[in-house]
């Protein structure tokens, strides 16, 4: 009997709720595996414990002391962006109980498993266009990482494969899709122990320390590209470490209290460039995707106004524009146009990219929702391209600008694509139902 698996959204517009097959889309397949089940009832039974909620309620504490929180819509989003921080350590910390290692999904939405409520894990500016799971492993030991990428449309040839230490560490070393050789067929094996690579392809390095393998993989075309498919094996001998109710009750707790703590130093880090006006920079190894530009900031809005971006996308295969709330969590991608990659937008005649960010339809194609959010955190990425040429990230962002929607018109572009709102609600109907092509295989 197949298990079935749901997707818990928010209420949308009749329009769109008119097909119930669209508003319930199914998850299953690959990306809910066996493993991925058991790790999520592993973690929701884990909330229950009194360790882990004495973490979170400090965690808690700690946000409630920092700006965002002197925001209404800080306060308003509080208690469900910690809800989902908490939940993002918890199931990758059950993953260490599994008694072999396992590719694990993590930073995803909320679902139900049966009549099991797993909550969401968005944290951290977690990117709608990507597939993000990871691999409890250890450097004693010697795994395979099987893949396959689906012949008529596969992920960005840029997925990537992170050793790291702890569950939210920095990168102690990458794999690049670059670097992986593979067959004609889509199959590829990556190899990943301490052993030094010494120029060896589809090889990742496990260092001292190292406790996961984070694997990154970006679909920017939601309608027809689907995550690469994988599987992991120890493939040495020896027993592997467990642990213990009392241990994994312990680690728990300690994990839950970093993810709050790491969420302040990225608040911290975002928070750095001016109000409505975002900072590029190349991102450093130690950030991930290591050479690509990302910029930050946070914008600030009336119900009157919409911020209007317009950057050079600096000739790169893949660009990645999100809204978040005010502690970083990414909004309901699914069903409202919270984010749009570079395949979900409408260039200038110039090639150039305007944005156009409020909380309600402006009437324009490359418009970012709020969702009904005046306050809230704006991420971009600038990723794939000529690494021969190295990208000036001060020329990234031509202008960044606050505008009243009365005169909206006059700021943008004068062949900025409009859109009717018949034509909005079709484009929502295909962007959930492309967001279901990517998860339920």
């Amino acid at each position: 009997m197949k298990l079935s698996t749901r997707l818990i959204i928010p209420v949308l517009p009749a329009l769109l709720l008119a097909s119930t097959a669209y508003a319930e889309g199914s998850l299953s397949g690959s990306l809910l595996t066996k493993d991925q089940q058991k790790a999520d009832r592993i973690a929701v039974a884990l909330l229950k414990d009194p360790a882990v909620q004495a973490a979170r309620a400090e965690g808690v504490k700690k946000w409630s002391t920092l700006a965002a929180y002197a925001l209404p819509d800080g306060k308003a989003n509080l208690e469900g962006a910690a809800n989902e921080a908490e939940y993002a350590a918890l199931r990758e910390v059950a993953a260490y109980s599994l008694s072999q290692p396992a590719v694990i999904w993590v930073s995803a939405p909320p679902y139900s498993l049966g009549a099991t409520k797993v909550p969401g894990s968005r944290y951290g500016g977690d990117n709608p266009d990507r597939i993000y799971r990871s691999i409890p492993v250890d450097p004693a030991h010697r795994y395979e990482i099987h893949g396959q990428r689906d012949r008529a449309h596969p992920s960005n040839d840029d997925f990537l494969f992170e050793a790291v230490a702890g569950l939210i560490g920095h990168p102690a070393a990458q794999l690049k899709a670059a670097d992986v050789d593979v067959a004609a067929d889509g199959t590829f094996t990556v190899t990943a122990d301490s052993s030094p690579s010494n120029g060896k392809r589809n090889h990742l390095v496990l260092g001292a320390g190292v406790t996961d393998i984070l694997l990154r993989d970006t679909l920017a075309d939601w309608s027809t590209q689907v995550p690469n498919e994988l599987t992991v094996k120890r493939v040495d001998t020896g027993a592997a470490a467990t642990r213990s109710p009392e241990a994994l009750s312990k680690q728990a707790a300690t994990e839950v209290g970093n993810f709050f703590d790491a969420n302040i130093r990225f608040l911290e880090a975002v928070n750095k460039a001016p109000v409505n006006h975002p900072i590029a920079q190349i991102r450093k190894p130690e950030d991930g995707v290591a050479g690509a530009i990302a910029a930050g900031a946070r914008f600030s809005l009336k119900h009157d106004e919409a911020l209007v971006i317009t950057i050079a996308p600096a000739a790169a295969k893949y660009v990645g524009f999100q809204v978040t709330d005010p502690w970083f969590r990414s909004r309901p991608y699914w069903s409202t146009s919270g984010s749009l990659s570079s395949q979900q937008v409408k260039a200038n005649s110039d090639g150039s990219l305007t944005y156009v960010i409020a909380d309600h339809d402006p009437g324009y194609y490359n418009w970012l929702s709020t969702v009904g959010s005046h306050d809230g955190l704006l991420l971009i990425r600038i990723e794939d391209f000529d690494q021969t040429k190295t990208p000036d990230p001060t020329k990234v962002i031509r202008e960044a600008k606050v505008v009243k929607l009365s005169a909206l018109a006059a700021a943008l572009p004068a062949d900025a694509a409009k859109i009717t709102p018949a034509e909005r609600a079709t484009l929502l109907h295909k962007r959930h139902e492309g967001y279901f092509k990517r998860t339920a295989l």
